[in-house]
């Protein structure tokens, strides 16, 4: 296996479908296991990033279809305790290789061009494309379980392991509490 497996040589690739498969920690990404630190019941990545992928190539254009696969450990937003729970993302990224084309940054781009990502030089670097996918999965305010109680609101006891004994016609909803 290469050294750095999301950095592809576009001239390696040959036209019609290329597979590719790696597991990584996310500091060879460049990462940390900390990764997501804008949401702050994210803890931390638990194990590598699996990464399956499908490589279509048609003439300049590179289709990329894949799964990236990931353990988080996260704090409920509803009763604050610790879980971990897998993800199996989807990854599609479009890219337009323009590597005979000068650098220019005042030309319209074409209608083939809207919404690809452009690869100047004969390198194809999957990091960003891996990492959003690790980012958009962690939802900002996640739960432990559909079913979570949360705490009262009231005395604070975690709901989930039983009734806290506060009046419950008095009891408020958390304000927490999220869906």
């Amino acid at each position: 296996m290469r050294k750095q497996p999301w950095l592809l040589p576009i001239s390696s690739l040959k036209q019609g479908e290329n597979r590719l498969e790696f597991d990584l920690d996310i500091e060879e990404l460049g990462g940390s296991e900390h990764e997501v630190k804008e949401n702050p019941l994210f803890e931390q990545l638990v194990g590598p990033v699996k990464v399956g992928l499908a490589i279509t190539r048609s003439g300049k254009r590179l289709l990329v279809e894949g799964r990236v696969k990931f353990t988080a450990k996260l704090d409920c937003a509803m009763c604050c305790t610790d879980f971990e729970r897998a993800y199996d993302e989807p990854l599609v990224s479009e890219f337009l290789s323009t590597d005979d084309e000068p650098l220019t940054t005042n030309r319209e781009l074409e209608e083939e061009e809207l919404g690809r990502s452009q690869v100047r030089g004969n390198m194809l670097d999957l990091r960003p494309e891996v990492r959003d996918a690790i980012h958009l999965a962690i939802p900002m305010a996640p739960a432990c379980s559909p079913d979570c109680k949360g705490l009262c609101a009231q005395c604070g006891a975690d709901l989930n392991k039983g009734p806290c004994g506060c009046d419950t016609a008095a009891r408020r909803p958390d304000s927490r509490r999220v869906g």
